[in-house]
């Protein structure tokens, strides 16, 4: 996995069922991983994961930390902010109370996002988002593919009230390159893995697309995307230091005098003058 990030020039690498136990972290080659998963005893279904290559590793003031088996957030930056979250979601199948208990942790863990970060949230979501950028104009952008489910519905009304934009759909390309998994029954390709972002921030975004050459051992597609972002500095709560005043009052006693010296010399010159 290490080798085929470093091919296409990963970055960040958000992995999705790795079905680690508990969390920890490992190096392999020029990555650290860093995984989140449920205890050794329970049964592990899921599973997130963070690859992060050794360059951004050095900025990190801390580990990424560990939400539950399918939620993880990373903040970056030494006195700078943006925060990456990796997320695996409910599949289909799975209950409606398993689906909302996810979606529930997952609003909590952007609630604490401050709004002024950098926020890229990327994963699988095993949601189709369908195309109607009409009814989520904020969510969705014009070239979306496929039909919405009820995954879909719960992914866009998330995306709806924390004004996320699923960057899929920011770029016209053929749909080789927007799709992400095949269905082993029907063999249609869908979009299921989604890399979001704050809608103010989708300008900073070049590129999102799929990897096909990617060997990554698995039956999803390397969803890739170029970001570019300066990372601002971070300011206190009683914001940037005030330069401290300079007494002024010595320096106007100063002129004070000065111009009555001056005043005097003026009034003697003209007595000594009247006096001639």
């Amino acid at each position: 996995m290490a080798m085929e990030l470093a091919k296409y020039g990963i970055d960040i690498a958000a992995l999705c069922e790795t079905r680690l136990p508990e969390s920890g972290n490992i190096c392999d080659l020029d990555y650290n991983f860093y995984w989140s998963g449920r205890q050794e005893g329970e049964k592990r279904e899921a599973g997130v994961c963070f690859a992060v290559s050794r360059e951004i590793a050095s900025r990190l003031t801390e580990s990424p930390k560990h939400i539950n088996d399918r939620i993880m957030k990373m903040p970056l930056g030494k006195d700078n902010f943006a925060t990456f979250i990796s997320v695996y979601a409910p599949t289909m199948t799975n209950t409606d109370e398993a689906k909302e208990a996810f979606y529930s942790q997952l609003i909590c863990t952007l609630k604490q996002v401050t709004r002024t970060d950098k926020l890229i949230l990327m994963g699988d979501f095993n949601a189709r988002k369908g195309t109607d950028h009409d009814k989520w104009p904020t969510a969705l952008r014009k070239h979306g593919l496929g039909k919405c489910n009820s995954n879909g519905e719960l992914l866009l009304s998330m995306c709806s009230e924390f004004e996320l934009t699923v960057t899929n759909t920011l770029f016209k390309q053929r749909d080789e390159r927007k799709t992400t998994w095949m269905h082993p029954l029907s063999k249609y390709w869908h979009i299921i893995n989604f890399i979001l972002t704050r809608h103010r921030d989708k300008n900073d975004f070049n590129s999102t697309r799929v990897m096909r050459r990617a060997n990554c051992w698995s039956d999803h597609q390397l969803l890739r995307s170029k970001v570019a972002f300066p990372l601002r500095q971070k300011y206190n709560k009683q914001g940037p230091k005030k330069p401290s005043k300079l007494n002024t009052a010595k320096l106007k006693a100063a002129d004070q005098k000065e111009s009555l010296q001056e005043a005097m010399d003026i009034a003697i010159g003209k007595l000594e003058v009247a006096n001639d």
